[in-house]
């Protein structure tokens, strides 16, 4: 959420709060915790300036306020602390080159689809059918290769029918695979195999239908944590649910520079909001709070400083 100038010259937290002649709006939407900053000073009538995005004069009496404010801010902020790599919901441009953190476009194997969701979410408006893979697989790599720490990974899809072929998302580092999660002309659940697809584990849950697929990688370990519809959406460092499966490819993950969708005859497989990160906040973010949240919040957070001040 970003709140234009306009917005922030009609926000009061108070009944004495006022906008001094001399606070001036930059023209581009301001920073979360420079809104924060622009609210304070509305505050109480206090003189203060703001001549441009990276300069703010204060008074000293604001400071603590201020501080609270910056605060809540903090918390509230996805967009300030998300650790994104890459992203495509695949809505603007054509289904090929959308996104951003994508070293050129995908390569083909897919077409235009619809937008898919899951729980609370954030989403774009389209989505990607992926075809038959002998009709053409689609590959895409990162901008930047990710070859240590722990990588995030999620996407949600779709299956139609009970497919009984090539149903599957490849990580890939280079031109090999790195490890593949879906179903490999088996069982109908979703199983991480490794780059020759063996099974790796099984998580026993039906591909079929519509699921939040994401998972942890640590490439340190090459161990892999899967989750299938996890909770627990945009905070804390894991989903508040249980892994669904888990491999551990002792010395194969070495690093992982894109994807691969594979799909199958019955070309009824559908994926959208790929995000790729490394934190699990980062490739489930959800809404931010209301701006009428936050400034509630704010308002408290004044209301108690200056009682204690009384």
């Amino acid at each position: 959420m970003i709140w234009t100038a306009t917005q922030l010259e009609v926000i009061r937290l108070s009944e004495h709060a006022s906008v001094n002649d001399n606070l001036h709006f930059p023209k581009k939407p301001l920073p979360r915790t420079l809104e924060c900053l622009v609210i304070a000073l509305m505050d109480s009538g206090n003189e203060a300036e703001i001549h441009n995005p990276k300069k703010v004069n204060l008074p000293e009496t604001m400071k603590k306020q201020t501080l609270l404010l910056g605060l809540v801010a903090s918390v509230f902020s996805y967009s300030a602390h998300a650790a994104i790599i890459a992203y495509d919901g695949f809505d603007g441009g054509t289904v090929f080159n959308g996104g951003t953190g994508w070293s050129g476009n995908w390569s083909g194997g897919i077409n235009a689809g619809s937008n898919l969701t899951y729980g609370g979410l954030i989403t774009t408006g389209a989505g990607a059918n992926i075809v038959q893979y002998w009709a053409g697989e689609s590959n895409r790599s990162f901008t930047t290769a990710v070859t240590t720490g722990t990588l995030w990974l999620s996407w949600v899809q779709t299956v139609g029918a009970a497919p009984t072929d090539f149903t599957q998302i490849r990580m890939q580092n280079g031109g090999s695979r790195a490890f593949v999660v879906g179903q490999h002309n088996d069982a109908n659940t979703f199983k991480i195999y490794d780059g020759d697809f063996n099974v790796g584990a099984n998580t026993g849950i039906s591909i079929t239908g519509t699921h939040f697929v994401a998972m942890s990688v640590d490439l340190a370990t090459s161990l892999v944590n899967l989750y299938i519809n996890p909770t627990g959406l945009g905070s804390g460092a894991a989903p508040s649910s249980s892994v669904s499966a888990t491999w551990d490819g002792p010395g194969s993950i070495s690093g992982i520079t894109g994807l691969r969708s594979v799909g199958p005859d019955s070309n009824n497989f559908a994926w959208d909001e790929v995000r790729v990160g490394t934190t699990w906040a980062a490739v489930s973010p959800v809404p931010e709070p209301s701006s009428s949240a936050l400034i509630g919040l704010a308002a408290l957070g004044l209301a108690f400083t200056r009682r204690r001040k009384a």
